[in-house]
């Protein structure tokens, strides 16, 4: 894996490949010589200095947010909930999706991900039944996507309450209630 820079050349694993690597550091440092030394700070400044350089896949030394309206959308969200709040998430890419789920401050419980599309019946059945049990249930939908169709199509009742709180050219936040 390390051949073609798929595990271990990732900077995510350098605190544990630094961690595993300090008994072989103990045995290089037994002998007091300066040069040794001198070596050891060397190649870990360059370590450091180069993860910034050098990026594998896209990984950087101090993840980003790439697309910044999902800090606009994860306000929304945060205006809107309470601790008790359920949290219903369409996918919109890796780190927009986890990022609104993280920043909310829910439990783990009380957030549903639709993860691309996957079991789109089910998930929409679950939808329903959560904005049916909640007081305080946030909907959070990609512009266009599968999901949003099938979600204003299907789970939209005449008893729901669905309050647009957010919209821009990316996402729609909604605030459900059952009425």
């Amino acid at each position: 894996k390390s051949f073609t820079g798929s595990i271990m050349l990732q900077h995510r694993f350098m605190g544990i490949l630094a961690i595993l690597t300090i008994p072989y550091f103990s045995y290089f440092f037994n002998e007091k010589f300066k040069s040794k030394k001198l070596l050891f700070a060397l190649i870990i400044i360059s370590t450091i200095g180069l993860s910034f350089v050098y990026n594998t896949g896209g990984i950087a030394a101090i993840p980003r947010l790439k697309d910044k309206n999902a800090t606009e959308v994860s306000k929304a969200i945060n205006q809107n909930i309470t601790k008790e709040s359920f949290l219903i998430i369409d996918f919109d890419g890796w780190e927009n999706t986890w990022f609104y789920a993280l920043k909310s401050g829910l439990k783990p419980e009380n957030i549903l991900i639709n993860y691309q599309n996957d079991g789109m019946e089910d998930f929409l059945k679950e939808s329903e039944r959560k904005i049916n049990t909640n007081s305080n249930c946030i909907v959070v939908l990609k512009k266009g996507s599968e999901m949003e169709k099938n979600f204003k199509a299907k789970v939209f009742q005449p008893n729901h309450s669905f309050k647009i709180v957010f919209e821009n050219g990316k996402a729609i936040v909604y605030k459900a209630k059952v009425e």
